[in-house]
């Protein structure tokens, strides 16, 4: 693995990849006294708006594929873990795919050239999902089709590290959060006028706000110079060793740490969001077009705290905002599970909005626990974990929704799915006191 590299660009860059003054995103105030650069809130929003196609993307899969894919004979376990925005068969491919973006130079810069990757085979593998191919083709597609988008999401988070110093961070996250509601909001308005009439068209519209938005990144947000540790990083030579590979990454304990944590919370994710409509349509007696309404009032509470979560976490800590909103989102997620109708169930899904809006703060505090010249690698290698762990909750909540069928039969089998990702999210919460970011090694 060590010996992979990927030179785009044989030729010189336009301009020399040189590194920046000493201290990344600070200002010199003469006699070696420096204070951090200011927040750029501009680059900051054009750095967002990539995160605004891509929840349009993930709204599909969670809202939109289960009602797909039930028009198939597939079992309630299977829809779950097909209707899922993280792919199970790109968790072995992800950390490759960030130790590549780490190593690539070409004239775009190290992450940028991924877009044009990951983006075209996302947009390919949807239209061909639009037109309602056979159940083979369906299964085939599916299986991989999330990892598409993971080809340029996983670069696209390490370019944060490159641009936002680790106090700016929150408050990206946040914007983050606001770009990741809105693109949920925009796909749920387009399926509660849609879906029923012209599920095809909804498709559509989805790939183009992919394209779109990440084209606009891509164009208006560069990337800046190598500094002078990722230059000085040396090109690996001989076989690839996995032994020895495996055992450098102990050096990073509070990162591994942080992983097992946001694994839970994943698995409890996974358990929830491909059944939400189908707990209001199964539970509550809910139309279609009715069950859209509860990732739609989820999605508007995250919009408005997204930012002052992301603030409070710049001004305290990712920690703290984080492990609040596991708290809130868990013990939501347990009392929804016994919501009568649709209006109580849309209140518990608000507060669940409120306390995920805390959730934007994942791949923010990741960047701070890893060093800034191996950032796409890790977050390759902690997406793959969250790959198969969303997954795997998909698939668990449709084990117990086809147990709980038999015991209290089909309607109120898919409370579940609330209880167990109420427990699971709970979990990471305290897994999460683990942590200890002052303690992570950055070099």
């Amino acid at each position: 693995m060590d010996d992979l590299t990927l030179d785009l660009n044989p030729l010189p860059p336009p301009a020399p990849l040189v590194a920046p003054p000493p201290g990344f995103g600070e200002v010199a105030l003469g006699d070696n006294i420096t204070a951090p650069a200011p927040f750029d809130r501009g680059k900051a929003v054009r750095y967002s708006v990539a995160n605004l196609g891509a929840s349009v993307i993930y709204s599909l899969f969670n809202f939109g594929m289960p009602l797909y894919l039930s028009t198939y004979p597939l079992p309630p376990a299977l829809i779950g873990l097909l209707a899922n925005e993280r792919s199970f068969v790109g968790a072995f491919i992800q950390p490759l795919v960030g130790r590549l973006s780490d190593r690539t130079r070409t004239r775009f810069g190290r992450r940028r050239p991924f877009f044009l990757v990951g983006i075209p085979l996302m947009s390919g593998a949807l239209l061909a999902l639009a037109t309602h191919p056979p159940l083979w083709a369906v299964l085939a597609i599916m299986a991989i089709a999330a990892f598409f988008l993971s080809v340029a999401w996983d670069p696209y988070i390490a370019l944060m590290a490159d641009l936002f110093t680790p106090t700016q961070r929150g408050r990206v996250g946040g914007l983050l959060g606001v770009g990741s509601a809105l693109g949920t909001i925009i796909f749920l308005l387009i399926a509660l006028n849609l879906w029923e009439h012209n599920e095809f068209l909804v498709f559509l519209l989805c790939i183009g706000l992919l394209v779109l938005t990440w084209a606009y990144t891509f164009f208006t947000v560069q990337e800046p110079p190598l500094s002078a540790d990722v230059l000085s990083e040396p090109r690996p030579k001989g076989r690839p060793d996995p032994v020895a590979y495996f055992k450098s990454l102990a050096k990073y304990p509070e990162a591994a740490k942080y992983t097992l944590a946001v694994n839970f919370f994943w698995v409890g994710t996974g358990g929830a969001l491909p059944f939400i409509t189908l707990f209001a349509v199964k539970a509550l007696g809910a139309s279609e077009q009715e069950a859209f309404i509860l990732p739609l009032m989820a999605t508007v509470t995250n919009a408005l705290f997204a930012v002052p979560a992301g603030f409070l976490a710049d001004r305290f800590s990712k920690k703290a905002v984080m492990t609040g909103g596991m708290l809130l989102f868990g013990s939501a997620g347990l009392i929804g599970s016994q919501s009568q109708n649709l209006l109580q169930a849309t209140i518990i899904l608000g507060v669940i909005g409120i306390g995920n809006a805390a959730m934007a703060q994942v791949n923010p505090m990741i960047t701070d626990l890893v060093p800034r010249k191996r950032t796409a690698e890790f977050i390759g290698l902690i997406s793959a974990v969250f790959s198969f762990a969303q997954p795997i909750g998909s698939v668990l909540a449709g084990v117990v929704v086809t147990i709980a069928t038999g015991m209290v039969g089909g309607s109120a089998a898919y409370r579940w799915t609330f209880i167990f990702s109420g427990a699971m999210v709970l979990l990471a919460a305290a897994c999460l006191q683990l942590v200890k970011p002052e303690r992570a090694v950055l070099d």
